[in-house]
């Protein structure tokens, strides 16, 4: 007797971005937001381009 295994499909969970990431591991808001800055404030942080990063992830700050 031959046993198939049928065929499985493997996919990649979908990577946090780097607000997602700081929200889940507990760090306040405060430092997201100096992070932000230390990173040099790249645009994908701050979705609206309002000044405030992170805002998805920890709510709306202005």
């Amino acid at each position: 007797m031959v046993v198939v295994e049928p065929p499985v499909t493997v996919t990649r969970a979908p990577s946090l971005t780097s607000c997602q990431r700081l929200f889940a591991e507990g760090f306040s808001y405060t430092y997201a937001y100096n992070a932000w800055v230390n990173a040099g404030r790249p645009l994908s942080w701050d979705a609206d381009r309002d000044g405030y990063p992170c805002e998805q992830s920890y709510g709306n700050r202005n």
